[in-house]
C-alpha cells in the first residue's frame, strides 16, 4: 500500500519524504529520489511524523498522506493547492468530519503541533481546530474525488478487502 501511496505522492509533489520509525523494513519499499526520514518522537503518531516531515520539508506546504491509503487521487491534492490562500491547513469535509489526511499542512503550524504533542493531545482534528483551516469546497471535493477513495484506509483486515474490491478496475466488477 505505500508504494501505491508513494507513487501518487510523487507524481504531484516536488519533493516526496517517508517519515517512519523502522527503517530497515521501509527501505526496500522506498524508490530512489524519495526521502527516508526517521520519526523524531519515539512513540510513533500521525502528529510526529507530520511536525518531522513539515520541519524537514524544503518547501513551506505539505501535503500529508497516510501510508494506507492507496486510493489517493492526485485531483485531490491539486484541489486543497488551489484552496490554501489565507490558511494555515486545508483539509476537506467528509463522512461527517474535516478528514486530517490527504491534507495540507504550511511550516507555520509547527509551533501548534509542537504544543500539542508537549501536551499529550495527539489528535491532527486538534490541530487543525486550533489554526487557521480551510476547509475545500463540496464542490471542488466533487470534482477531485466524488467517493471519497482518498479517506479510505486500511486500518482492519475487513477495510483492506474493501480497498482491493475499489482497486479492480471498474469493467471487472461489472461496471461501465
Amino acid at each position: 500500500m505505500i508504494e501505491a501511496v508513494i507513487e501518487r505522492v510523487s507524481s504531484v509533489c516536488q519533493t516526496t519524504i517517508v517519515v517512519g520509525r523502522d527503517l530497515r523494513s521501509l527501505r526496500p519499499l522506498v524508490p530512489p529520489g524519495v526521502q527516508l526520514v526517521r520519526d523524531r518522537f519515539r512513540m510513533p503518531h500521525p502528529l510526529g511524523g507530520l511536525f518531522t516531515g513539515l520541519d524537514l520539508a524544503p518547501n513551506p506546504w505539505v501535503f500529508l498522506a497516510a501510508c494506507d491509503t492507496p486510493l489517493l487521487k492526485t485531483g485531490l491534492v491539486h484541489a486543497l493547492w488551489r484552496s490554501r490562500r489565507d490558511s494555515l491547513a486545508v483539509a476537506a469535509h467528509f463522512s461527517g468530519r474535516l478528514q486530517p489526511f490527504a491534507a495540507l499542512y504550511h511550516r507555520d503550524c509547527l509551533p501548534v503541533i509542537r504544543a500539542a504533542i508537549d501536551a499529550g493531545d495527539l489528535s491532527l482534528q486538534s490541530v487543525l481546530a486550533v489554526v487557521k483551516t480551510r476547509t475545500l469546497s463540496s464542490q471542488a471535493l466533487a470534482e477531485a474525488d466524488p467517493e471519497g477513495l482518498s479517506f479510505r484506509d486500511a486500518d482492519t483486515p475487513s477495510a483492506l478487502r474493501e480497498l482491493q474490491a475499489f482497486a479492480v478496475p471498474a469493467r471487472e466488477r461489472g461496471e461501465p
